[in-house]
């Protein structure tokens, strides 16, 4: 079975490997129910500490790239211009909220 799964995830891990560490993981996870329930004995194969972490390149820590902060001296211009803007658009409504409230951008869109 731990051959089965190393084929079957080296493609995907190849070209998607953060969607292939997922699969893995919902693997590991549905192996582990199995072996609680009785379906199953022995270790896990697709467990990845101790088996696929030999298997397969560990991600490289990336650093992203954050953008600077504005300049707050520029807000109360910016602030105008998306004032102006917001006849037309409800992301800079989104926008002015966000800014004025320090929302997580996540509560801004699901509003």
């Amino acid at each position: 079975m731990l051959h089965r799964i190393q084929v079957a995830l080296s493609g995907l891990w190849a070209k998607h490997p953060i969607q292939g560490r997922r699969v893995l993981n919902m693997w590991e996870r549905v192996l582990d129910f199995a072996k609680a329930r009785g379906a199953r004995e022995g270790d896990n194969p697709a467990a990845w500490r101790g088996c696929m972490e030999y298997r397969f390149p560990r991600q490289p820590n990336v650093d992203r790239n954050h953008y600077t902060a504005m300049d707050y001296l520029d807000l109360p211009g910016f602030m105008s211009e998306l004032r102006a803007r917001q006849v037309r658009s409800s992301a800079a409504r989104a926008l002015e909220f966000l800014i004025l409230t320090t929302a997580r951008t996540g509560e801004v869109l699901g509003l």
